[in-house]
């Protein structure tokens, strides 16, 4: 399932192993899992690999953005 981003109500809704979740946009995060080299959108305990596209989405509609640039092997 795709992140989905409720902008009227600045939700979104995602689903991990299964359980969905419906989180505020100011309880999600956007970080930067550096050996899967992707972003993650995290909140709470939930935790899923997302696209850039979806990370810059969710950043844009209000998530927050602690992803950190990753500096590339040699």
């Amino acid at each position: 399932m795709a992140v989905e981003i409720d902008i009227d109500n600045a939700s979104c809704r995602f689903s991990v192993e299964g359980i969905e979740y419906h989180k505020p946009l100011s309880e999600v995060r956007i970080t930067t899992d550096a050996q899967a080299r992707m972003s993650v959108l995290e909140s709470g305990a939930a935790r899923l690999l997302i696209s850039e596209d979806e990370a810059q989405r969710l950043v844009a509609a209000g998530a927050a953005d602690e992803r950190r640039n990753l500096i590339e092997d040699e």
